[in-house]
C-alpha cells in the first residue's frame, strides 16, 4: 500500500498574513555548516523518476505579482541575506537542461534573462554559452541563437552587441569562424539577407562603419572606415 503522506506548512488565514516555513542548518563557528538535502526517492522498474517542483506562490490579485524563486549562492558576507553582490555559484548538472519562462493567455509571455554579476570594485562577471569539446572525436553540439517563429506577425530580432562605454572604448563584436588545427577546413563566416516566398523584397547585408554622430544610426552620412582584408 502507498506509505504516508508528511506534511510541513504553516497554517491558514483569512484575514492576515500566513506563517514562513523556515528548513536551515545550523551555524558552525568553526567547521563546515550541514548540508540541507531534498532527495526524492527512486521508482521502480516501469516507474518514472519523481519530480522535485519548487513553485512561487499564486495570488488572486490581477494587480499584484506572482511569488518568486531564487536561486543564490552563499555569501561570504554574513548577516547580509540580502546583498546579492557578492555571493557564490550555482551549479546545476543534468543531462537536459531547459530554462524557459511562463505563458500567459492574457498578455505578453514571461523573459528570460541571463545576466553576469556585478562588481563595484573592478570587472563585471563574464557570460560564456557554449557547447562542450567532444573527448571521443563526435560532432561537438549546435549552438542556436534565434527569435521565436510567427504565423500571423512579424518575427522578434536578434541584436548582439558590446556595452556602451562613457570613458573608454566600447567592446568589440566579433564573429569568427572556427579554426581547424589540422589539415582540414576553417569554419566560414556567413552574413545573408532573409528570403521570402512573396513577391516582397529579399532581405539587404548592410556593412556600416561607425558614425560619430550618436544616437543616429539610420544616419550614413558620416560613418567611419569598413576594411576587407583577404
Amino acid at each position: 500500500a502507498v506509505t504516508g503522506i508528511v506534511t510541513l506548512q504553516s497554517g491558514d488565514s483569512t484575514s492576515s498574513n500566513t506563517g514562513e516555513v523556515t528548513i536551515r542548518s545550523g551555524n558552525s563557528d568553526a567547521g563546515q555548516a550541514g548540508s540541507i538535502d531534498i532527495v526524492p526517492g527512486y521508482s521502480g522498474a516501469g516507474s518514472d523518476g519523481t519530480n522535485m517542483i519548487l513553485s512561487g506562490g499564486s495570488t488572486k490579485s490581477s494587480t499584484n505579482k506572482a511569488g518568486i524563486v531564487q536561486l543564490r549562492g552563499g555569501s561570504n558576507t554574513q548577516g547580509d541575506a540580502e546583498n546579492t553582490d557578492n555571493i557564490g555559484i550555482i551549479e546545476i548538472n543534468d543531462i537536459n537542461i531547459q530554462l524557459k519562462a511562463g505563458g500567459s493567455e492574457t498578455g505578453d509571455g514571461g523573459s528570460v534573462s541571463i545576466e553576469s554579476g556585478s562588481s563595484s570594485s573592478t570587472n563585471t562577471g563574464s557570460v560564456s554559452i557554449g557547447s562542450k569539446a567532444s573527448e571521443s572525436g563526435a560532432v561537438t553540439g549546435i549552438v542556436t541563437l534565434q527569435s521565436g517563429d510567427s504565423t500571423s506577425s512579424n518575427t522578434g530580432e536578434v541584436t548582439i552587441r558590446s556595452g556602451t562605454s562613457s570613458a573608454s572604448k566600447a567592446g568589440d563584436v566579433i564573429l569568427n569562424g572556427g579554426q581547424n588545427s589540422g589539415s582540414g577546413e576553417g569554419g566560414n563566416v556567413i552574413l545573408s539577407g532573409g528570403n521570402t516566398n512573396s513577391g516582397s523584397s529579399v532581405g539587404v547585408v548592410r556593412l556600416l562603419g561607425g558614425s560619430n554622430t550618436q544616437g543616429d544610426a539610420e544616419n550614413t552620412d558620416n560613418i567611419g572606415i569598413i576594411e576587407i582584408n583577404d
